[in-house]
């Protein structure tokens, strides 16, 4: 509904620039790819050794973790609780931090279990007068106001 006293707005998203360069690059590789038979066989030759390499990285970065799973194995009954080899290989930080340091030792969980004796395993017994003040749940509130 259009009124001269009613406001509107009008939202237009254009398409991001990243996102149509994007495109095109995929494109442009897919179409690369298939004529990979018409390369001069100095091209060819470069890729073939460039996939050899990244397959060599894979490869040693397997590598790395099953040693590393067999290196803390032998230690968990060695020297309690074991130590591992690049302990932040697995984790979500970038690819030169995932080597440092170079080892650590393995973390264990918090026991959840509370001791017997503890007085905060007992179970407290409520005083049927008193219980404890509970905070209020306070809800916001929104309303139209009428114009004057």
């Amino acid at each position: 509904m259009f009124k001269d006293d009613h406001y509107f707005a009008w939202f237009y998203d254009t398409t991001q620039l990243q996102t149509i360069l994007g495109g095109i690059g995929i494109v442009i590789a897919v179409f690369g790819a298939i004529l990979f038979p018409l390369w001069p066989p100095t091209l060819r030759t470069a890729v073939w050794y460039l996939s050899i390499v990244l397959l060599g990285l894979i490869g040693g970065i397997l590598v790395i973790a099953i040693v590393r799973l067999i290196f803390f194995v032998v230690t968990m009954f060695a020297v309690p609780p074991g130590i591992w080899l690049f302990p932040n290989l697995f984790e979500d930080v970038g690819f030169f931090e995932s080597f440092v340091p170079l080892w650590g030792w393995h973390k264990l969980p918090k026991s959840k279990r509370k001791k017997v004796g503890d007085e905060t395993s007992a179970v407290k017994e409520e005083t049927p007068g008193k219980r404890e003040k509970e905070p209020r749940n306070l809800h916001t509130m929104v309303e139209d106001a009428p114009e004057e």
